[in-house]
């Protein structure tokens, strides 16, 4: 595999900020993001479905970034799962393979549709543009580790509290070790909480932050030509820990032994990763019913993965061609899903969407994101709510409606002439697989008059 080339530097928030400054040169500006009621705009507008039964056939410009939870996609083109659906991913036949450094230029430029997306790495664009948008949370990621190679011998956070330290003390004790050495960093600013929010906490200093992509980390980390460091992909996270690296601290390491709430400092450690798009995007109503399509593939792919792990045998070739990991067969990559990041049931949704006293709902994690980043002086305060920047709730309030207004439909509908049943049987299928939108308009073209 062609590894990319070496970026190294201060990891500082003057970095990212000249990072956005002079590259998110998409729609309005600052002041335009701000300016008018939200509901007016910028904010996710429901869906009134188009008429007729026939599914159109749409391209979609379609990117994933090269982790384990962002090409999962990969089993819905395979399996065919998109084409039900009358989506088309281009360029074919997986879409367009991304690194971090360019996903959000690609959305701000309209040169794709939708891409896979850290939620909160959307907020730092909102100093100059507002146009990125979450479509879907697809998963709580897990699988942020700060690891230490395995010759130092070091303790982990864990280690420190089974042996009786409280949590600050076992936090300090953890992270001494790193004070003032090179720890390599994903050039991302969404990773900036997880690698810098502890060693505040722990009040011990800092280290030397070098920032590198995840594939050229990984084969330095393999010849033992660095110590410290912080991958952003889980893939990589889990060959580190076969290999015995040191995890000294992780998500989930924090959020099990101190309480994580709105306010408390690693309340930024909820990541979600999903999809986003733009609003230009979604400004055309056809376009809200493709969202909604592509929203509902993801939800098959997750209840059919859950009932048949070894689905992800279609992700592991791709995986291993775009990430540089070496998983032999499904099994250990879906280890690594049920380890760090398990892919969200529709069911399961309702904790990101619809419950408020899950520390996961969307408000309370997405307001976290803003505030810390606020503080880091990365956007204007009051610049961007959770809701303007998160509108995989109002599509999921959308899914819902339509689930049970088809639900309803096809309890009532009694008997049927033959050619209404075959709609209705249609509307059926669609409904099991999560395309509510469209086992709606089949339902009630059986149900009609």
């Amino acid at each position: 595999m062609k590894f990319k080339s070496r970026e190294t530097g201060a990891f500082s928030i003057l970095s990212v900020m000249v990072l956005f400054g002079l590259t998110a040169c998409g729609g309005g500006d600052a002041a335009d993001a701000t300016d008018g009621d939200e509901a007016d705009g910028d904010s996710w507008q429901p869906v009134d479905p188009s008429e007729g039964t026939d599914i159109p056939d749409v391209d979609v410009e379609f990117a994933m970034r090269p982790y384990a939870d962002n090409t999962f996609y990969v089993i819905g083109m395979e399996e065919g799962w998109y084409d039900d659906v009358g989506i088309n991913i281009t360029p074919e036949p997986t879409g367009l393979n991304v690194e971090e450094s360019q996903y959000l230029n690609l959305l701000l430029n309209h040169e794709v549709d939708i891409s896979t997306a850290t939620s909160s790495m959307l907020v730092p664009t909102y100093e100059t543009d507002d146009e990125l948008k979450n479509i879907a949370h697809a998963v709580t990621f897990y699988g942020s580790v700060m690891f230490a190679h395995p010759d130092l011998e070091l303790s982990t956070l864990q280690d420190y509290i089974d042996e009786g330290e409280d949590f600050d003390t076992a936090l300090a004790s953890a992270l001494e070790p790193l004070v003032d050495e090179d720890v390599y960093v994903n050039p991302t600013s969404g990773d900036i909480a997880f690698n810098e929010i502890p060693f505040e906490v722990a009040d011990v200093g800092s280290p030397n932050y070098v920032t590198m992509e995840d594939s050229e980390m990984f084969l330095l980390a393999q010849s033992g030509e660095i110590e410290f460091l912080r991958p952003a992909g889980a893939p990589i996270a889990y060959e580190l820990l076969e290999l015995g690296w040191t995890p000294v601290y992780d998500t989930r390491q924090i959020t099990e032994n101190t309480l994580v709430d709105a306010e408390s400092p690693f309340a930024p450690f909820i990541s979600n990763n999903g999809m986003a798009s733009s609003a230009t995007y979604m400004e055309d109503p056809e376009n809200q019913e493709t969202i909604l399509r592509m929203v509902s593939v993801l939800y098959r792919i997750a209840a059919e993965t859950a009932e048949d792990p070894s689905l992800f045998e279609l992700q592991v070739p791709y995986l291993n061609s775009v990430s540089g990991t070496s998983f032999e067969g499904y099994e250990e990559l879906y280890d690594s899903f049920e380890l760090f990041h398990e892919i969200t049931t529709f069911e399961d949704a309702e904790r990101y969407y619809v419950d408020d006293q899950n520390s996961e709902y969307y408000a309370h994690s997405g307001q976290s994101q803003i505030d810390e980043l606020e503080e880091r002086g990365l956007i204007t305060p009051g610049q961007v709510t959770p809701d303007g920047f998160i509108w995989a709730a109002g599509i999921y309030e959308d899914l819902l409606r339509f689930e049970a207004e088809t639900q309803e439909m096809m309890d009532g509908a009694g008997d049927l002439d033959a050619e209404r049943q075959e709609l209705m049987d249609e509307a059926q299928m669609h409904y099991d697989n999560y395309n509510f939108l469209d086992a709606w308009r089949l339902a009630t073209a059986a149900t009609e008059g």
